[in-house]
Order: structure tokens, then C-alpha cells, then sequence
């Protein structure tokens, strides 16, 4: 078990780097969002589930190996950033520009 060490650390470094570029892919966004940023808010959403399953997959790893405290800690280290994320709502008027995405 003692390969799964390594990965477990990828997976942490993944977790992190994941995180992370939600963090700041969601603090690119306004307040308010209108169509034009609603892509980069589904992208912020979709890398906010990426970071905690990768975190999942980084802790079973440290687990099943059993080495040192780093692999175990780095996965929680990496999901803080993901605390920090929220704020952002649709415009006024959601109903007429979701409607416009989708036609």
C-alpha cells in the first residue's frame, strides 16, 4: 500500500490547484451575473464538486497507505479556499435571460 502514497498527494496537490481556481474563478464574477458570466459561474460550480471529490479520493488514498500526517492533512488544507467561494445571483430579472440562454 505503500504506492498509494504518492497518489494521495496528487490527488491532495489536484485538490488544491482545483480549489483554488474556483476560488478565484468565482471572485472574477460580479455580484449580480447576467448571461454573458453565467458560463464562468457554471465552471466555478462544477470545479467547487471536482475539488471535493478529488479531496475524497486524496483522503481514502493517505488512508488506505497509512504514511505520514501531510497526505492526510493536504485534502482539508485544500478545500479552505472553497469557504471563501458564494456571493453570486443572477441579475433582475432571471426568468428573461435564462430563457435567452437556452432558445
Amino acid at each position: 500500500m505503500k504506492r498509494l502514497y504518492p497518489v494521495s498527494l496528487a490527488f491532495g496537490a489536484a485538490t488544491v490547484l482545483a480549489s483554488l481556481a474556483a476560488l478565484f474563478l468565482d471572485k472574477s464574477l460580479g455580484y449580480r451575473i447576467g448571461p454573458l458570466e453565467y458560463a464562468k459561474y457554471m465552471w466555478a460550480e462544477r470545479l467547487v464538486g471536482l475539488s471535493v471529490g478529488l479531496a475524497l479520493l486524496a483522503l481514502v488514498c493517505a488512508l488506505v497507505a497509512g504514511r505520514g500526517r501531510f497526505s492526510v492533512c493536504l485534502p482539508f488544507l485544500g478545500l479552505i479556499p472553497l469557504f471563501f467561494i458564494g456571493g453570486v445571483h443572477s441579475g433582475p430579472n432571471p426568468e428573461a435571460w435564462c430563457s435567452a440562454i437556452s432558445v
